[in-house]
């Protein structure tokens, strides 16, 4: 698959040279993420298999443990749920207001962590990702008061590496240390690394098209910005709006459909942001087994 496949040591202009999470190594210095097919681990050169304590017999911590192949500021926040609001178009490939894509909103609900307060939400995100508006919502006041609005803010991009980008929202007031806040994202993504668009001759059935998003390693910040590192887990649910005669299919615990041409997923279970995936085209039903 497309995107990077290992991480090296931290040095200046390393994000373009070095992969995503695979094999860590490096010198003395902070425990960095690597990631094996069940999951994140964590090693350092010098460390001894299974012991936990690096070089010099440092013991390793997995809470100050550093992404080198994440962009954002995953330390500052708890992200406790994730909503997906999406509409699937199935048009010619390419730019332009016809074309295929997935437009709506990601959701995120968050609470601060930064004992000094945080300025700014940092998420990895993708240039096919193309956010349009931000807006912030504060954590609701006490009983009696009315729900605050929210408000917009706004939203920029950094370059990261050739995998990614910051996607960077600004806080009017900076949010304090335990605050609650919601942030909702309007985007659209088209062509990109992380959605992946089969034409109907490519198909078993040869009459509908179909599209499937594909995470791991660190391809899901091309398909809705996040926390793209598994140090994160977080549980989510998704609306997902299809054209008539497509059916859509997610990595969730239940799901139901709500009219002709929506679906509604919810994961219970706290999971990592390269574990959410996608699929819509022309799909049946088959009983497998007594489950």
């Amino acid at each position: 698959m497309s995107g990077p496949t290992r991480v090296r040591g931290r040095s200046a202009g390393d994000h373009d040279k070095r992969g995503g999470r695979g094999q860590a190594c490096g010198g003395a210095g902070p425990a960095r993420w690597g990631r094996n097919c069940d999951g994140p681990v964590q090693r350092q050169r010098g460390a001894m298999a299974g012991s936990g304590r690096g070089a010099g017999g440092r013991v390793l911590h997995a809470a100050q443990a550093e992404d080198v192949a994440s962009a954002s500021n995953f330390r500052a926040f708890e992200l406790l749920h994730l909503h997906l609001d999406l509409r699937a178009e199935f048009g010619p490939p390419g730019p332009g207001p016809a074309s295929r894509g997935l437009s709506g909103s990601a959701v995120l609900d968050l609470r601060c962590l930064e004992p000094g307060g945080a300025a700014e939400l940092r998420l990895d995100s993708h240039p096919c990702v193309e956010v349009t508006a931000a807006a912030l919502r504060r954590e609701r006041p006490d009983a009696g008061q009315p729900e605050p609005e929210p408000e917009p803010v706004p939203v920029c991009t950094r370059p990261f590496s050739h995998y990614g980008q910051a996607l960077c929202v600004r806080f009017p007031q900076p949010c304090i240390a335990g605050e609650r806040l919601r942030v909702q994202l309007t985007y659209r993504v088209g062509e990109g690394p992380g959605v992946c668009w089969l034409a109907p001759e490519q198909t078993a059935g040869k009459r509908k098209p179909f599209v499937y998003t594909q995470g791991q390693a660190v391809l899901n910040r091309a398909f809705f910005p996040c926390f793209d590192t598994p140090a994160v887990k977080c549980t989510y649910s998704a609306l997902i709006e299809v054209p008539d005669g497509f059916t859509a299919v997610m990595s969730a615990d239940t799901w139901e459909k709500r009219g002709p041409n929506k679906f509604f997923f919810r994961m219970c279970q706290p999971i990592p942001s390269y574990l959410i995936a996608l699929a819509i085209g022309d799909l049946v039903s088959a009983e497998v087994g007594p489950r």
